[in-house]
């Protein structure tokens, strides 16, 4: 059997559920020379089990003879971090605006799933939990203990799903 020449590779964000031929997907995988309408039912069949509209990170692999290998992986840390802080954008200046805050079992609960991705399987725990915490403060999440009622201001506008 001969192996397969990989002609390129492309890492996209790409909402569960949602992927048509419409920008922002249909023309990236039809200037990867892929059909369009055949990679979208397959994205979409394999994400029907996740929420509608929930950002998932996929990479595909584009052969030379046309066909392709489509991996999906979770959401982005951030977003999890923002859903779990309850604010749905983050701070535009990093950590000098707090726009939320989460506890440490969040961090917990997201590092867990974020452990089951390939390149974090072999992660011991604690790493990948102080990945999630720089993830947080980046965003402009505090990382507390016990949940205060400390009033952040209000945000500044939802996002569309």
């Amino acid at each position: 059997m001969a192996t397969k020449v990989v002609k390129m590779s492309m890492n996209m964000i790409i909402k569960a559920g949602t992927a048509g031929p419409s920008p922002p997907v249909g023309p990236k995988i039809g200037a990867m020379g892929l059909n369009i309408v055949s990679f979208c039912k397959e994205f979409n069949a394999r994400t029907e089990n996740m929420l509608e509209g929930v950002p998932i990170r996929t990479r595909i692999i584009v052969f030379e003879d046309k066909s392709y290998d489509l991996s999906i992986y979770t959401p982005p840390t951030s977003y999890f971090v923002l859903r779990m802080a309850g604010v749905p954008l983050g701070s535009h200046t990093g950590t000098k605006e707090n726009v939320g805050e989460i506890t440490v079992k969040a961090v917990y609960e997201i590092a867990k799933i974020k452990q089951a991705d390939e390149g974090l399987k072999h992660a011991p725990l604690q790493s990948v939990c102080r990945a999630v915490i720089a993830t947080a403060r980046s965003c402009g999440v505090l990382v507390v203990r016990q949940p205060t009622q400390t009033l952040y201001p209000e945000p500044r506008s939802w996002p569309q799903l």
